[in-house]
């Protein structure tokens, strides 16, 4: 799935929605910024008093001298107490995407689960904050990284702050690139938000966080397992599977909606399934043992008498001539 699918769902899970999910992101920054301005006033507003005073010198022992120990501790707090709500904030994303009736009460679930929520961010916030020391781009990693913990940890609020960052890590093995390009694919919305001196991203940021709701939908495996139910249900079946991400030990994800059905509707009687039963095999046949067949056998060949040279022929023996008769060889008459 690209990150235009992620942005039309995005879209289709806030029609009808985008009112409540607005109200719940300025609520969102509303204590944000509230926490942030209360530690930010009792961190500098001495410094920049002395400052101010150019004429006298900046002195700091006087800065020393007007710090205020409750003020800044009052600011502490009210900074931790609004950690959770980023938990609170991806809970209700969430269910924005699962259609799973989202409501403004999930902003706060996470003060249920408090200790967990707010380890979870001070660790991304550590973590985020030590990677960011090497140099601009490992920091950007870690934080695409760690980025689905808040997701995990909202629906699985028994899972310790460390075992949501590794699964964390784990969905975002290869994911990394694609979160990040998600991200870019609102270049064109950035650019519109800061002509309107940044008031657009308030109305902006319900967008924004619907399609990485629905990212993490897709890389936590709820996608497919949607598509096994709808196809299980299709064919009669009933139950679910558990979840890709769901790690051992914890209960597989199941929406709140999941045992609230129509008041009146009359609950259907479990399928009987007859238990399955191995097939006896037949006994094999007795056959006789295969014997090869032997080769036919081919006539020997004739034998060829041994070679013998030829001896040569004696030469012929010239005829000698009789020798003529004389007187003496002739015979007396």
């Amino acid at each position: 799935m690209n990150a235009k699918e992620f942005r039309r769902r995005a879209r289709a899970s806030l029609t009808g929605e985008y009112g409540y999910a607005l109200l719940t992101v300025v609520i969102f920054s509303a204590l944000s910024s509230i926490a942030s301005g209360f530690s930010s006033a009792a961190s500098i507003r001495d410094v920049v008093s002395q400052i101010t005073r150019l004429g006298s010198g900046f002195d700091f022992r006087l800065i020393q001298a007007n710090f205020h120990p409750g003020a800044t501790a009052f600011s502490l707090v009210a900074l931790l107490l609004v950690c959770p709500l980023s938990v609170g904030l991806a809970n209700y994303f969430v269910h924005l995407a699962d259609r799973n009736n989202p409501n403004l009460g999930q902003l706060f679930q996470p003060y249920r689960y408090f200790v967990n929520a707010l380890v979870l961010e001070l660790l991304i916030g550590i973590f985020v904050f030590l990677w960011s020391l090497l140099f601009v781009i490992p920091g950007i990693i870690a934080a695409l990284r760690y980025s689905m913990a808040p997701y995990i940890l909202a629906e699985h609020p028994e899972m310790k702050p460390s075992e949501a960052l590794n699964l964390s890590k784990k969905m975002m093995r290869d994911n990394c690139g694609r979160l990040f390009c998600l991200g870019l694919s609102f270049f064109g919305w950035y650019l519109l938000c800061i002509l309107t001196a940044g008031i657009g991203f308030l109305f902006l940021a319900p967008y924004l966080n619907a399609a990485e709701a629905q990212f993490f939908n897709e890389v936590s495996g709820k996608n497919i397992q949607k598509a096994q139910e709808t196809a299980a249900a299709a064919n009669g079946f009933a139950g679910t599977q558990p979840p890709a991400y769901a790690p051992e030990g914890h209960a597989p994800y199941q929406p709140e909606s999941a045992n609230q059905g129509f008041a009146n509707q009359q609950p259907q009687a479990p399928q009987t399934y007859t238990p399955y039963t191995p097939i006896t095999p037949e006994q094999p046949v007795q056959t006789a043992p295969y014997v090869p067949e032997q080769p036919a056998e081919t006539p020997a060949a004739p034998q060829e008498a041994p070679y013998a040279p030829v001896q040569p022929e004696a030469p012929e023996v010239p005829d000698v001539p009789d020798a003529p008769e004389t007187d003496e060889t002739r015979p007396e008459s």
